[in-house]
């Protein structure tokens, strides 16, 4: 469906942080509002797009700390991750500071072009900014890479990123580097680069949701803590290989909702954040408010309902959904589902902005997590965009 722009809202959201902490507080007492209706019968006009499978953050023998004994190239990598892996996208990004010019840069670049093909595999040339106490970020679509050794700390890596908006920037295994406390400076928001930063790893290599669920606070996750902040962003996965074994080390996922496998859909897919994490490598889920897919944002002038899809083409069963909101849980349903179903989520009103998710767990344990969808009071409901 057609977006209606509302003018300013990126810079609405961001000046929304103060709003969404004091949200929080009060999101437990209006619990009870939220109402999951499992089993609802799908939208008669509902258009769920493909996902396509992969991972921004992955390593070959040109990061110094690779651990594979075969001399591994980004073109070994790509070809693995595709016959093997049965990735349909990845990124290799090295660690920038393993570069001593820009000969493996170039490298990298080369075996992209060469290993995609659109509608098959789509390959991307990434590096990871590896701060050792303040943090890394895998960095994609640039021209250009910088390292610690260039810019030394986060907020020069943030004037560097600031020059590439076409850039898309995830923050990588939070809590790993907080070794002063001043890890991604705890998420202090940058509204120049907010644009180019659009993930946060919520699984990395064999780690589940409940490692980053508790973040530097303590009482809701990372990513809540980043949005809280003023971030737009939703989790992502990353396997961050460090040997031969791209798309098989773990089955986590991240999932790009585009309606076709090319470098430039895949690009928007994330730039929208319209993507999910999921620990089972192909299950795949749907979060709608009004036909507007997970990652957006939605104004609305009284109660309104999101539409959710899930489904895992092996069959496996679905036993519990979870509704998130401001980062707590807000409503959670047992569900007895083989392969697929549906939901319907009724939520109330907010007082100002409020922002949802939904984690959606398989009968194995095993969960998906959508990207948020933004919901701001207004005399009229319209749908926003960032």
């Amino acid at each position: 469906m057609p977006l209606s722009p509302v003018k300013g809202f990126r810079a609405a959201i961001g000046s929304c942080a103060a709003l969404l902490v004091s949200a929080v507080a009060t999101a437990a007492a209006a619990a009870t509002s939220v109402t999951v209706f499992p089993q609802a019968p799908l939208p008669a006009a509902a258009e769920y797009l493909p996902a396509f499978y992969g991972f921004i953050h992955a390593h070959t023998s040109y990061s110094i700390d690779y651990k594979g004994s075969g001399g591994e190239t980004p073109a070994d990598a790509f070809a693995f991750a595709r016959t093997t892996g049965g990735l349909d996208w990845m990124a290799v990004s090295d660690h920038s500071e393993s570069y001593l010019n820009d000969d493996h840069w170039i490298d990298t670049a080369t075996a992209a072009e060469a290993a995609t093909q659109e509608g098959s595999f789509v390959a991307f040339r990434a590096f990871e900014y590896s701060n050792a106490t303040q943090g890394h970020l895998c960095v994609v679509n640039t021209e250009d890479w910088t390292s610690w050794l260039k810019d030394g700390s986060i907020a020069s890596f943030f004037d560097w990123l600031s020059n590439y908006p076409a850039a898309v920037a995830t923050f990588n295994h939070p809590g790993s580097y907080d070794i002063f406390n001043n890890e991604f400076y705890h998420f202090q928001y940058r509204t120049d680069v907010a644009p180019m930063v659009v993930g946060l790893e919520m699984l990395n290599k064999d780690s589940t949701f409940d490692t980053r669920d508790a973040g530097y606070e303590g009482k809701i996750s990372y990513m809540d803590e980043a949005i809280q902040k003023g971030w737009w962003l939703a989790s992502v996965s990353g396997e961050d290989s460090h040997r031969a074994d791209w798309g098989t080390m773990t089955d986590g996922r991240t999932g790009l909702l585009a309606p076709a496998l090319t470098k430039a859909e895949l690009l928007s897919a994330f730039r929208e954040r319209r993507f999910f994490t999921t620990e089972d490598k192909n299950a795949y889920i749907s979060f709608q408010h009004g036909g507007v897919e997970m990652g957006g944002a939605v104004t609305v002038a009284a109660d309104s309902t999101f539409d959710v899809y899930f489904s895992d083409p092996d069959g496996e069963g679905w036993n519990r959904l979870e509704v998130y909101r401001n980062g707590v849980v807000a409503a959670s349903e047992a569900l007895d589902n083989a392969g697929s179903g549906t939901a319907q989520v009724s939520v109330p009103l907010p007082d100002a902005t409020d922002y949802y998710y939904v984690r959606v767990r398989q009968s194995d344990g095993e969960r998906i997590q959508s990207a948020p969808i933004w919901l701001t009071k207004s005399a009229t409901g319209t749908v926003a965009t960032f």
